[in-house]
């Protein structure tokens, strides 16, 4: 009988049954028991359930793109980009792009260029969209996170010709953010699958902060602040870290075990998503955050701000050889692109829930959208923030097009569909025409080798 299983199915099942408690604790496990009731108290205190509210009718355009890439036997390779915009009256937007190329690149440098390749393409095709935009209420709605595509660091691709993409990505999306508030149209980033934990890590630093001020009256002040560098390095340093907490934990015992349980928490990777979905009882969303800057973009802040020529140069040198601009040309756009990203205004995100069964989605919004106006330089940590009742209007934006657990969004599930470029499209279609008016025969390499007949 086992001869007859296909594909190892049978070891498979072997191992599932083997691993089974660790694979469900995985897959399923919430915070430290030791903080559930911490953890809920701040939870049911940063969830709001969804309230009903009439929105007029709003003219929505929604934007999703997709890659294909082929590496052929001489380490050429082919890249198709595609950008389709749908809106809620009909209209559609496409945009295509092709590239042949080579890179000396890993795979995984290969990957992240294609996929900021693919970004690009949606914003030009965004501008199209706003100029298609009429009414009062206008909405555009980009698959992903808003943050993500705007904090990134600067920093060359490993392809040929092309390495000043990232400038041209943050140089672009700069300017759409711009002529969205321009044009007071609500840019929202939706993301269907997120694995931050920005909303995990802020009702942790409650809890911390708290505890602080509980043990405060029970040590000395230098314990007290080497408890506080302990805290500090739990992610970046966790050795370290907790052997500060041991040698604190030899003086104090047991004072110190919550705490403890809470930087074993702060260890531990434990989604935004997977939280929710453990503590929300009714459908809703939680309390917006203001982003901060990651340690890293505070460093090149400083690096910019100080040695602008110095630190471009070193992050461009393959560029600087390719451009046709000089050196002080080269430097002077990217040291303002980077700066404009910088001044940009920062981004709030919450989790939206339509249903307990569903997953939840990350919205992203310009702070201008909340009427905020801060800009990512000027805020360093992140923070909640008070909703003025901008996130009630979007949320029943977005609801009116929610259809269900398969359907997160309909205009943004209907352009993911109808984009998406299969491998059979592009080995039968794409590559077929490619050959066509080149007249000539494409080899794959062998790790991706099908058979063609001349």
């Amino acid at each position: 009988m086992n001869d007859q299983l296909p594909k190892f199915i049978d070891l498979f099942i072997k191992e599932i049954r083997r691993k089974r408690k660790e694979f469900n604790h995985i897959l399923e496990r919430g915070p430290i028991d030791a903080l559930l009731k911490d953890f809920n108290k701040l939870f049911i205190e940063h969830w709001h359930p969804l309230q009903k509210e009439f929105i007029e009718d709003a003219h929505i355009f929604a934007i999703d793109g997709s890659v294909g890439s082929r590496e052929y036997w001489n380490g050429a390779r082919l890249l198709v980009s595609r950008a389709l915009a749908i809106s809620n009256r009909r209209e559609r937007l496409r945009n295509l792009e092709v590239r042949i190329f080579r890179s000396r690149g890993s795979e995984e440098d290969i990957h992240w260029y294609i996929s900021h390749k693919s970004e690009l393409l949606e914003v030009w095709l965004a501008f199209e969209a706003l100029d298609r935009m009429k009414g009062s209420k206008n909405v555009l709605l980009i698959d992903g996170s808003l943050y993500g595509r705007l904090v990134h660091p600067p920093e060359e691709t490993p392809v040929e010709g092309d390495r000043t993409l990232l400038i041209d990505l943050a140089e672009a999306f700069c300017k759409l953010l711009s002529e969205c508030r321009r044009r007071n149209v609500i840019i929202v980033g939706v993301s269907k699958d997120s694995r931050v934990e920005n909303f995990r890590d802020l009702l942790l630093k409650r809890m911390i902060s708290d505890e602080l001020k509980r043990l405060e009256p029970y040590m000395e002040t230098e314990d007290l602040n080497l408890l506080k560098k302990s805290i500090h390095f739990i992610k970046d340093r966790p050795n370290y870290s907790l052997s500060l907490l041991r040698k604190l934990k030899s003086k104090y015992g047991n004072l110190l075990g919550h705490i403890g349980n809470m930087l074993m928490e702060n260890a531990r990777s434990l989604p935004d998503s997977q939280l929710i979905r453990y503590f929300a009882e009714v459908p809703g969303y939680s309390t917006p955050i203001l982003l901060g800057l990651p340690e890293w973009a505070r460093r090149e802040i400083t690096a910019l701000e100080k040695y602008p020529k110095k630190y471009m140069s070193s992050k461009f040198r393959y560029a600087l050889l390719e451009t046709d601009m000089s050196e002080e040309e080269f430097i002077e756009r990217a040291v303002n692109v980077y700066n404009r990203v910088f001044e940009s205004s920062t981004i709030v995100t919450y989790h939206l829930l339509f249903d307990i069964h569903d997953v939840p989605l990350r919205i992203d919004v310009p702070s201008w959208v909340l009427g905020i106006d801060k800009r990512m330089k000027d805020n360093l940590e992140s923070v909640f923030i008070e909703d003025p009742g901008v996130v009630g209007t979007i949320n029943s934006i977005l609801r009116a097009g929610y259809a269900g657990l398969r359907n997160y969004n309909i205009l943004l599930k209907r352009v993911d569909e109808e984009v998406r470029l299969t491998n059979k499209d592009l080995d039968n279609i794409y590559e077929r025409v490619l050959e066509k008016e080149l007249g000539t025969i494409l080899t794959h390499t062998r790790r991706y080798r099908r058979v063609r007949i001349p």
